[in-house]
């Protein structure tokens, strides 16, 4: 909203906690103030992430050591420097743009409407969807797979979900040519992924897709192909063989539950194609009243 504001001329913007009816910033700031976020928690440096150009990390010396006491948690200065590293990376990384295109491989991701976001940032899942031939050239490709590693040549950020996945998955393409430049994220390191049991039910990649956009928190997201293997025309586009369900690791209320977790901490604007995640978002905005 202060961006937007800053930005000069009057907003319009209804979100979960405001509403801007033609409110102005005048002057105009030429050039608009740094935002800095403070705290030294976890959470902090994401939302520095998200929002910041400077993160704060508040934090009070312990008398009998380097040991520093920080708003949520404790830590040492370097473990906070690397908090602050991770924020830069993930600014560097994955950028800040207007508008974040997540498409996974369901049917609804070659849905006619996707064609009025061909300058979106294109994130996308595993590599099922170069034998298409659409929407093949992603900024981000979220996978844990090794095939995926070689079969997508276009020099995305490759996304891993865990450090064991980045372990397995970068130690695997080490000596492998084609993988000799591939540049990636890890997204429990950027703490965009914290709290689940990596050895039990996990999110799928387009999951953890959503959240890495949602930490990113462009001004818009548009998701398409997250269809929850729930849309009547298969669980991908043209193949009608393989089952329409999610496989062992994954877990459908336990993925529900964090798509509609991480949709609700977005306050941007949300375009959703695709019938069975709308109609779960709609129901979800119901039952909170917005």
């Amino acid at each position: 909203m202060i961006r937007l504001a800053w930005a000069g001329g009057p907003v319009v913007k209804q979100g979960r906690y405001f509403n801007a009816a033609e409110n102005e910033s005048r002057p105009v700031p030429s050039p608009a103030p740094p935002i800095w976020v403070g705290g030294g928690s976890d959470k902090a440096a994401e939302r520095a992430a998200r929002w910041g150009d400077a993160w704060v990390p508040v934090y009070f010396p312990a008398i009998e050591s380097n040991r520093v006491i920080s708003g949520a948690n404790a830590g040492t200065l370097d473990e906070l420097s690397a908090k602050m590293a991770r924020v830069r990376e993930l600014r560097d990384a994955l950028g800040r743009p207007q508008t974040i295109l997540c498409l996974g491989n369901g049917p609804s991701s070659e849905d006619p409407a996707l064609a009025g976001h061909a300058d979106a940032c294109l994130f996308r899942v595993n590599h099922r969807w170069l034998a298409r031939g659409l929407y093949s050239r992603p900024q981000m490709v979220f996978t844990g797979q090794k095939r995926t590693l070689f079969e997508v040549r276009s020099k995305p950020i490759f996304a891993f979900q865990t450090c064991r996945a980045e372990a397995l998955l970068v130690t695997h393409q080490i000596f492998n040519p084609l993988c000799r430049f591939m540049r990636f994220v890890t997204l429990e390191r950027l703490g965009i992924l914290t709290g689940p049991d990596w050895d039990g039910v996990r999110p799928t990649n387009g999951a953890t897709m959503l959240a890495t956009a949602v930490a990113l928190n462009p001004p818009r997201i548009v998701i398409a192909g997250i269809d929850l293997f729930a849309d009547p025309a298969g669980a991908y586009p043209g193949d009608a063989q393989t089952s329409n369900d999610y496989v062992v690791v994954h877990e459908r209320s336990i993925e529900i539950d964090f798509i509609l977790k991480t949709l609700k901490s977005y306050g941007g604007e949300l375009l959703i194609l695709g019938k069975p995640l709308a109609e779960k978002w709609a129901a979800a905005q119901l039952a909170a009243g917005t």
